[in-house]
């Protein structure tokens, strides 16, 4: 699979493929059924497939606020490879690019592609005046929307994920994600005590989990006191009845971490 980053406004050469369009933080359900839908898609018209998104949140860089993702771009990249894109591309977010018009968006990245797959609320261009709507109008038939997608009659999105993690709530969370929700960071052992680097992964409010910690040397089971430092990205797994478990795995590695449930232990 090939990996394009774009930067200073450059075009992508878009001509005869069809283009998978969003953000896509958390790749949730409503987020795979636009890939799906855009991999099915290329395969029937024996076209090349290309998911197109941005290095960063859009939002976050205008607001200048810090940005925690769901899913990293490497995670993103292996989503993507896992699926059967032939290519992902990560445009990179800056204010020059903020400055871009819809008009502009469409020369630079879609005029030449054979099919437009993307969400409901998809938006792109200066004060984000491109949408659906405006795709649809421009383009017709080559464009495919994907309706909203409600569990509860909450919408399925990045948002409700991250509202539904910072209230501990693994369940919500997975059913949107479809899978339990997994961080990656570096491990770190002090005394009796072990810690993950995790970047600016999104994490889980402060409290008791079931987490499974990976890595290729295996993995483990353990019921963990999860603590959050915001200021170091760091998780502290504290209070641990199980932890000679955790000496099985190599410090200083990177590891997954999986959150399956809450704990009552």
């Amino acid at each position: 699979m090939k990996i394009t980053y774009l930067n200073n406004n450059s075009k992508f050469d878009s001509k005869g493929k069809a283009l998978a369009l969003g953000f896509f933080d958390g790749i949730h359900r409503a987020h795979m059924k636009i890939l799906k839908q855009t991999i099915d898609i290329a395969e029937f018209n024996h076209i090349k497939s290309a998911m197109i998104t941005f290095d960063t949140s859009v939002a976050c860089f205008i607001r200048k606020q810090k940005f925690r993702y769901l899913t990293s771009n490497d995670d993103k990249i292996s989503m993507a490879k896992e699926l059967g894109f032939d290519e992902i591309v990560f445009i990179e977010v800056n204010q020059a690019f903020c400055d871009v018009t819809r008009e502009e968006c469409c020369k630079l990245l879609f005029d030449d592609a054979e099919f437009l797959v993307c969400g409901f609320d998809y938006s792109f261009g200066q004060y984000a005046a491109g949408n659906l709507k405006y795709l649809e109008e421009k383009y017709g038939d080559k464009v495919v929307g994907v309706d909203e997608m409600t569990i509860d009659g909450i919408k399925v999105g990045s948002q409700a994920i991250k509202k539904a993690l910072s209230e501990g709530d693994l369940y919500l969370s997975k059913v949107m994600l479809k899978r339990d929700y997994l961080v990656k960071g570096l491990l770190h052992k002090s005394n009796k005590n072990y810690s993950l680097s995790v970047s600016d992964y999104f994490l889980p409010k402060n409290g008791k989990y079931e987490i499974i910690v990976r890595g290729l040397e295996g993995e483990v089971t353990i019921n963990a006191k999860i603590k959050f430092i915001e200021d170091e990205s760091v998780i502290l797994i504290k209070d641990l009845d199980d932890s000679h478990k955790l000496d099985t795995l190599e410090t200083k590695k990177m590891h997954d971490v999986i959150f399956t449930k809450t704990s009552s232990k």
